[in-house]
């Protein structure tokens, strides 16, 4: 009890001095306080609540999430749209490390409004020359990409120190959180649907692999952050590849150095994750896609996997058709065998996939059209989760 009693007495004395301390320092704020705004010259504005001055044009939001400075050069239609040049932002999508990206309005003459997503560099990175070129680059390669099943690029601009990509927008989830709610519930994809989608993906890759420039010359593109969540899917059963930030192009300023790694980990082929050379012609990650769609499997390539479970077996995933019964089981030596750890083992491009894809397509019947598609879709966007707070998507992307 004595002890108790001492302590007791001597936590009363902390805590007092504690509180005088506090208090003193809350006048001494208060006092300052009153000092700044008469020192304030006359017509200056006071810095609104929630401002976040060390990300100069970024207002915080309280979620950890920047929103771009208001710019009045076109005026708003609606009072509570923020503005960025012609451009009107209703809503975040998501962000990840580089950019993030709103719902927007295209505004333009007598009425004319058009609905994109928009893509803001993060204002920390506006004065790092190599991230402004990695922006421009994707702009810029992308803007050659007039694919069906890729997402088009529409403008590329900057307001005052904000770079903005303007994309065409897709009005649908990505193909991850539909998988992820399939999988949850149990639902396998229906086999049309999940080979037709697969198959569209091969088609915009291979469109990106072998696309030129203006004037002919070949961009020798490689997306290399080729995965599911970015796949989007449209409600009318349209399926498009997006983001091509971290593509690999040889007319791009930013050159990556040798050794240096980009993209998902878990996504990569093994040369790309060791820092090799990478081949638009051999690849990997389209192949996991298909696995993931056909077996509601996760696919796991990083190489710590490897190292774990040994080169022996690459990639340690059992034939698709024992997973899922009413496979063909022509798919399993066509997804596995693109999944080779051997590059000269897998087809040459995603054309040649893209064909055995459809031989087996077509001798079992597995054909869906858009409406098919959109018709699935329906079925389980009740199921898909979206997150309040978009900072729960940022990419894990090495860049």
């Amino acid at each position: 009890m004595k002890v108790v009693g001492v302590v007791t007495k001597v936590a009363g004395k902390s805590l007092g001095w504690l509180v005088g301390v506090g208090a003193g320092l809350g006048v001494l704020g208060l006092v300052l306080v009153v000092l700044g705004i008469a020192r304030r010259p006359a017509g200056a504005a006071a810095m609104p609540a929630g401002a976040d001055t060390s990300l100069p044009g970024r207002t915080s939001t309280g979620m950890g999430v920047a929103t771009p400075r208001v710019t009045t050069q076109t005026p708003a239609t609606e009072s509570d749209g923020q503005v960025l040049g012609r451009y009107q932002l209703i809503r975040q999508l998501g962000a990840g490390g580089m950019a993030e990206v709103y719902l927007a309005r295209s505004l333009g003459e007598a009425g004319f409004a058009k609905q994109v997503a928009l893509k803001l560099l993060h204002p920390h990175l506006m004065g790092t020359q190599v991230a402004v070129d990695h922006f421009l680059d994707e702009a810029r390669l992308a803007s050659n990409l007039t694919h069906p099943n890729i997402v088009q690029i529409i403008d590329l601009g900057k307001v005052d120190t904000t770079y903005f990509i303007a994309m065409e927008y897709v009005d649908g989830p990505d193909l991850e959180r539909v998988l992820m709610a399939a999988r949850d519930a149990g639902r396998p994809v229906p086999l049309p649907v999940a080979m037709t989608i697969l198959r569209r993906v091969c088609d915009g890759l291979d469109f990106a692999h072998h696309a030129s420039a203006a004037d002919g010359t070949p961009l020798g593109l490689v997306h290399r952050d080729v995965k599911s969540a970015n796949v989007l899917m449209s409600k009318r059963g349209e399926v498009k590849v997006a983001d091509f930030g971290i593509a690999k192009a040889t007319t791009q300023l930013h050159t990556t150095q040798l050794g240096e790694t980009k993209g998902t980990p878990s996504k990569m082929a093994p040369e790309q994750r060791m820092g090799n050379p990478v081949d638009a012609r051999r690849r990997v990650p389209v192949a996991a896609i298909g696995y993931e769609i056909f077996t509601g499997t996760l696919v796991n390539l990083d190489l710590a996997h490897a190292l774990h479970k040994g080169f022996e077996g690459w990639p340690h995933l059992a034939p698709p058709s024992q997973l899922r019964a009413d496979l063909p089981p022509e798919l399993d030596e066509i997804i596995l065998g693109a999944l080779a750890f051997e590059p000269e083992k897998r087809p040459a491009s995603c054309h040649a996939l893209e064909e055995r894809l459809a031989q087996v397509a077509s001798a079992h019947g597995l054909v869906a059209d858009d409406k098919a598609v959109a018709r699935w879709l329906a079925s389980e966007l009740g199921n898909v989760r979206v997150d309040t707070d978009p900072v729960a998507h940022a990419d894990t992307r090495i860049a």
